[in-house]
């Protein structure tokens, strides 16, 4: 969306511009393509707020299980970890469908501060 976009907003600039430079040589009028122009402004902005979507989901952190069964699971950028979190106590629990996913889960005391990060 966002190359799409700047490639609209160029072939438009490049039409408005070179209109103009011809009328101001021969005297007439020029074309300004607005239309082209406003299009490729909002795909611009829709495409910079998906890599800001993007950038802020592959930040590792604690987040809301995906799976329903913790208060918060681990996502380390790239996938969701075994270590998750239930009213502030971490423990271990494998995602399902992995190879870990035929061990219990197992709690621990130990407190999964947010702010911090992972308590190892």
């Amino acid at each position: 969306m966002l190359v799409v976009g700047l490639a609209i907003e160029a072939v438009a600039i490049l039409v408005t511009f070179g209109t103009y430079s011809a009328a101001q040589e021969s005297g007439g009028t020029y074309v300004v393509v607005f239309g082209p122009m406003i299009l490729g402004v909002f795909l611009v902005l829709g495409g910079l707020v998906q890599l800001a979507r993007a950038r802020q989901e592959s930040r590792s952190g604690w987040r809301p299980d995906p799976t329903g069964r913790h208060d918060r699971r681990w996502w380390d950028g790239t996938r969701w970890s075994s270590d998750v979190s239930d009213g502030g106590a971490q423990g271990h629990d494998p995602v399902p469908g992995t190879e870990d996913a035929a061990s219990p889960p197992q709690l621990h005391p130990q407190v999964a501060d947010e702010s911090a990060g992972r308590i190892a």
